[in-house]
Order: structure tokens, then sequence, then C-alpha cells
């Protein structure tokens, strides 16, 4: 295949929505296309060693920055997903115009600026899914894993988007997560993409005795563990 530029939209917040991501970013960027990434500071400083170019949000637009403001209002109002997306559009537009590229990727949380982006620019878009299929005829009840004050993540908001995606790729597999006899064409299952930010090695790690074993129930780092 031909190289070819590809956006990638990221967001840190969150913290298990961007792994997954990550993995294809850098196998996209080692396969030889130009990968232009815009995201937050500490995706900036992750994909340093990678080399992928990173446009770095500003402060004042970062994604937590909206989270602080609206659960400062109570929690109340639009969602802060689509809040920081319509505020993010004119500096992608901006990026599309400069960088050219003929593909948008994004995860979770970065859908509605993804789905704001394709409509602006007329792009392709590819939809990296961190957890399970969340569509209306999901066989796992939505709330089981998405869970939070509501108005941060809205199922309905989360199927439409993905239903104007051109392609989704789900990191997990059938066997742990059955699909609907319904599943859309364009979604498939890709099975773990791993991806993990460079960091020192545990000591404890290196000491004699048993394999380690690490348990867990969220994609999300587990602090002090």
């Amino acid at each position: 295949m031909a190289s070819q530029h590809i956006l990638v939209l990221a967001t840190s917040t969150g913290g298990g929505n961007w792994p997954p991501l990550a993995a294809v970013t850098v196998d996209l960027h080692q396969a030889g296309h130009t990968v232009q990434c815009f995201g937050d500071p500490t995706i900036a400083q992750d994909f340093a060693s990678a080399g992928i170019a990173v446009k770095v949000v500003p402060a004042e637009d970062t994604m937590r920055t909206f989270f602080e403001r609206w659960f400062g209002a109570g929690a109340s109002g639009p969602s802060p997903l689509q809040a920081w997306a319509e505020a993010c559009l004119p500096t992608v537009r901006d990026l599309v115009s400069h960088f050219r590229p003929r593909l948008i990727l994004s995860e979770l949380f970065t859908m509605p600026l993804a789905r704001l982006t394709k409509e602006a620019c007329g792009l392709r878009w590819c939809h990296v899914n961190p957890g399970y299929y969340f569509g209306t005829d999901s066989q796992r009840p939505f709330e089981t894993d998405y869970i939070g004050p509501p108005g941060i993540i809205n199922r309905g908001e989360l199927t439409r988007a993905a239903g104007e995606a051109d392609l989704v790729l789900h990191r997990t597999d059938p066997f742990f997560d059955p699909p609907p006899p319904s599943l859309p064409q364009h979604h498939h299952y890709v099975g773990p993409l791993w991806w993990e930010r460079s960091n020192e090695v545990p000591p404890y790690l290196d000491v004699p005795g048993a394999p380690w074993v690490l348990v867990t129930v969220s994609p999300l780092p587990s602090q002090g563990k």
C-alpha cells in the first residue's frame, strides 16, 4: 500500500480509551505512513520516543479543562465531549488544510470531534473502539462498563457517531464480547491492541520467585499497584 497521510485525534483523558488507538498509530507510522496527531501534552510526551508528530492542544482547550468546567457547573448542560469538539474544530480544520490527510483515526472520547471533522472536511473516518460493541442491539448492558455522571458519555450519541464512521475496529474478541446478529458490515473485531508508554521497570519485578500475574478489571492504569 502506498504511504498515506493519516490524522489521529486523541486525548489522554479517561486513560483506557487511548492505548488501543496508540497501538494502531505506532504500527501505521512504522509501516511507513505519515502520521500527524492532534493531542494533549501527555500524548505528545508519550509519542516523543516514537517520532510521531503531535499538534498539542492549547492548555485552555484540553479535554480535562472542559471536564473541570462541566463539573464546576454542577455536571449540567451540554456534554463536555461535544463542547470540546466544537472548540477544537477550527484548529483541526486548519491542520487538515496544511497536512491534507486521507483518513481520520479516533478513539472513544474524540468521536464527536472526528464526526465534525468528517462533515467539515469530507474525510474518511476510522474509529478504534477501546471496549466492547455498544450499539443499540448490544448483548451487554451499556451501564455495565460506561459508568459515571449522566451527560458525559451518552450511548445514543456514541451509536449515532459510530454509524457515521466508515470503519469501526473493536479491540476485543467475539469470544469475550459476543456480537449481535445484526453487526454492521463496517464493524470488525481485531483482538487486543497492545501499547504501553515507556516506563522504568519496577525493581520488584526482578526479585526471584514465582511469575507475577496482573489481575485487573479495567484498562485504566492502576495507580500505586
